[in-house]
């Protein structure tokens, strides 16, 4: 099936059914991970990994049902980001959820290459709603399509722009990933990935997802996020 046939199929999906996907996409993550320690020696880390995934895995339970099982963890302050956010410190908490992930999704090393653009001191507010979980729902969509298309390496970068034509105050994060398109034809489980991520993006934080293949054959990744400074 081409990936033009697939994008149009999956346009059409409900939001359980993207969400559906996200939870599959975690705990698929948890047993690679699992499957991997099989034949190595115990790591005192392991447990506190697959703890952060257990933790993801009930935050999307909890957010998106407004579930408040007594089972799951209710402590919701641990998702948000604080009312100012410093721009360097998510940029790097963003870097540690990559490399998290990378880790996870790739059998091999996989080699990324980070740039962020400052200032480095610059303090924001997103516009939309933005928490931990669904920041980390959207890195996992995009390592996850990388780790099928066998990428070998990719890059990202974060800036703050301009975000014409609207007031000085109000500027863009653009979070841009760059990765060698390995071939033209996507898994349906890539598309609702890519559908996934559009939903959280525009419906959620106010943004702009695209992605495009330029002319030198990267595929590219472009994340708008409204944030005021």
């Amino acid at each position: 099936m081409t990936a033009l046939k697939i994008l149009k199929q999956v346009s059409k999906l409900s939001e359980d059914q993207l969400l559906s996907h996200d939870l599959i996409n975690l705990t698929h993550g948890l047993l690679l991970f699992l499957e991997s320690k099989k034949t190595t020696g115990a790591n005192p880390n392991e447990c506190e990994l697959i703890f952060r995934e257990v933790l993801n895995l009930q935050a999307l339970v909890r957010h998106h049902f407004n579930d408040r099982d007594e089972r799951l963890i209710n402590d919701c302050s641990i998702d948000l980001f604080p009312q100012q956010v410093n721009s360097l410190l998510f940029s790097l908490t963003l870097k540690k959820e990559i490399d998290h992930w990378a880790s996870v999704f790739f059998s091999m090393p996989v080699k990324t290459h980070f740039h962020f653009q400052g200032p480095f001191d610059s303090l924001f507010n997103f516009d939309g709603t933005m928490t931990k979980h669904d920041l980390s729902r959207v890195i996992v969509n995009l390592i996850k399509n990388m780790s099928e298309q066998n990428v070998e390496t990719f890059s990202y970068s974060i800036a703050v722009i301009e975000n014409h034509p609207k007031k000085q105050s109000e500027k863009l994060l653009r979070l841009h990933f760059i990765n060698k398109v390995q071939k033209f034809s996507l898994r349906e489980s890539e598309s609702r990935g890519i559908s996934s991520i559009r939903v959280l993006v525009e419906n959620l934080w106010n943004g702009r997802y695209e992605h495009f293949i330029d002319s030198a054959k990267n595929w590219n990744t472009l994340i708008d996020i409204p944030i005021r400074t």
